[in-house]
Formats: structure tokens, C-alpha cells, sequence
């Protein structure tokens, strides 16, 4: 794949279940993932109503990695992580 010259930032909402490191305000979070395939962001891990795991941090703007699928066993090594440091 070659470098990406011209890419879209498609925005995705999430329902916010459960704050498991950190705090946040609210119920829902807009973020943006740059998208360079000319096509719609992948079904998994944005299928609607799916849930999933995302990690954020919020600078001097929100950034947010790829979310991964949800599991107990996932949300468990999670928890573990913060109980660590």
C-alpha cells in the first residue's frame, strides 16, 4: 500500500458504558479516525451498536486508537493495567 495523499476523517459516536481508567463527562464521544482506503470505514470494529473498547486521551485534542472488540476477558486485562500503575 502506497503513502496516503489524500485522506477523509470519518467521525464515529459512541455510547459511553463504562469509564474503566480516568474520568470523562458525559454519555457519548465524537471522534474522528482518518481513513485512507476510499471506502467506508471497515464493518468491525464500527458496526453499529457493536460493542467495543476504545482508548482515548485528550490533550490539546481528543485522540483515539482503533477500537477492538469487546470481551469480559479484554475489559479484565484492562482493569488489571490500571491496578498496576
Amino acid at each position: 500500500m502506497g503513502v496516503c495523499k489524500q485522506a477523509v476523517n470519518e467521525n464515529v459516536d459512541f455510547k459511553i458504558e463504562t469509564v474503566v481508567l480516568g474520568t470523562f463527562r458525559g454519555s457519548e464521544l465524537r471522534t474522528g479516525f482518518i481513513n485512507c482506503t476510499g471506502e467506508p470505514l471497515p464493518a468491525f470494529p464500527f458496526t453499529l451498536h457493536g460493542r467495543v473498547i476504545v482508548y482515548c486521551e485528550q490533550s490539546h485534542s481528543l485522540k483515539c486508537l482503533i477500537p477492538v472488540g469487546f470481551s469480559d476477558q479484554q475489559l479484565a486485562q484492562i482493569k488489571l493495567w490500571g491496578t498496576n500503575h
